[in-house]
C-alpha cells in the first residue's frame, strides 16, 4: 500500500525555507530513497551535501531524522509502503508538478552520491531515464488541459510510489522478509 503525506509538506517547507535551504522536502525524501535504494547508508549520504546551505537548527535536524526513519522503516518493514512527501490537493498542480520534478530529481542525486551507471541493469538505467524524463516536465498547464494533467499528475505520483520498489527488487537489495511477485 503506498500514500502520500500531504499535511507535512507546507509545514517541512516553512522549516527549510525559514533555515535558509532551497531544498524542498519532495526533493529531500527523493534524496535519501535513492541513497537506501542503491544500497548507501544516511550515514554516506552527507547531509550538508543534500541540504546545501542554511542553519542547522534543532528543529531541522528532529525532521530530518524523522524523514529518515519513515524511510528507513518503510524500506525494511516489508509491508512494502511508499509515503510520499508531496504539497496538499489544495495546492495548484503547477506547485504539485514542480514538487514531482523535485522529488524525481532528487531521487536521481542520492541515487548517484551511491551508484554508476556503468554498475546498473538495463531495467534499473529504464527507470532512472523515466525519472529524468520527469525532472524535464513543463509545469505550466493550460486551462483546458487541466482535467487530463489533473490524472496525468496521479499517473507521475503512483509511478514515483512504485519506484524505490522497482529499484530496489532489480539491484536485489530488498530487505529478506520482503517478497515481489513479479
Amino acid at each position: 500500500m503506498s500514500q502520500v503525506l500531504c499535511s507535512a509538506y507546507a509545514g517541512f517547507a516553512k522549516l527549510l525555507t525559514d533555515a535558509g535551504y532551497f531544498i524542498t522536502p519532495a526533493e529531500l525524501q527523493g534524496n535519501l530513497w535513492g541513497v537506501k535504494v542503491s544500497g548507501g547508508s544516511f550515514q554516506e549520504a552527507d547531509m550538508a551535501t543534500l541540504l546545501g546551505e542554511g542553519e542547522e537548527s534543532e528543529a531541522i535536524k528532529l525532521a530530518i531524522s524523522g524523514l529518515q526513519e519513515m524511510v528507513n522503516k518503510e524500506f525494511t518493514d516489508g509491508s512494502v509502503t511508499v509515503t510520499l512527501l508531496l504539497p496538499t490537493d489544495d495546492e495548484s498542480l503547477e506547485d504539485r508538478l514542480k514538487a514531482l520534478i523535485n522529488w524525481a530529481g532528487g531521487f536521481l542525486s542520492g541515487f548517484g552520491m551511491v551508484k554508476q551507471a556503468a554498475e546498473l541493469p538495463k531495467e534499473v538505467l529504464e527507470i532512472l531515464a523515466d525519472l529524468d524524463s520527469i525532472t524535464q516536465l513543463q509545469t505550466a498547464i493550460v486551462p483546458e488541459d487541466e482535467a487530463r494533467s489533473e490524472n496525468d499528475y496521479m499517473e507521475l505520483v503512483e509511478f514515483l510510489k512504485l519506484v524505490p520498489l522497482l529499484v530496489a527488487t532489480e539491484l536485489k537489495i530488498l530487505p529478506d522478509e520482503k517478497q515481489v511477485i513479479h
